[in-house]
């Protein structure tokens, strides 16, 4: 049986400013709609990876059954304010979360596994020394007779990748 799990995080924090100029307008008007956004974002992601297998090996017959899969999710999170030249401001977010998804397949497989093994000697030019090889080699075959895929999303996803006013 084996496992695995890992979380990932990443975040970045902005500051902006947009000044829209138009031809009709004086330019202090231009200066009055001036914007200031501090924004922030963060992701994280987590996963786990498993896989069990238990195998039967006899002089008759050779199989193996198993299951392998993975459960992954993520949430992101942002904010923000926006500051208008007018001296008005305004909050907003953003919130996904891509659900819980779970992916993976059961198997039943046959094969056979041929183990060869070699002894050797050579001479090395020395009468009182004599060296050996020895050389192993093993050949796995594998045919899978029934595997049965698994995705489904246990959690469904929700928010939004727009900023909200809040």
């Amino acid at each position: 049986m084996d496992g695995d799990t890992s979380v990932t995080g990443a975040g970045e924090i902005r500051k902006g400013t947009t000044l829209t100029v138009s031809g009709d307008d004086p330019w202090e008007a231009d200066f009055a709609r001036l914007q200031k956004r501090y924004e922030a974002e963060a992701s994280f992601g987590a996963a786990l990876e498993i896989a069990a297998r238990i195998g039967v090996n006899s002089w008759l017959v050779e199989g193996a059954a198993g299951i392998e899969g993975s459960a992954s999710t993520a949430w992101h999170f942002g904010g923000r304010i926006v500051e208008n030249g007018d001296g008005t401001q305004r909050t907003q977010r953003k919130y996904r979360f891509e659900g819980l998804r779970v992916r993976g397949r059961v198997f039943l497989a046959t094969g056979s596994t041929e183990n060869t093994q070699d002894d050797g000697g050579f001479d090395t030019g020395s009468p009182d020394t004599i060296g050996t090889t020895q050389t192993q080699t093993r050949v796995v075959t594998e045919n899978i007779f029934w595997e049965g895929p698994l995705d489904s999303m246990l959690i469904d996803p929700s928010g939004s990748t727009e900023w909200q006013d809040v």
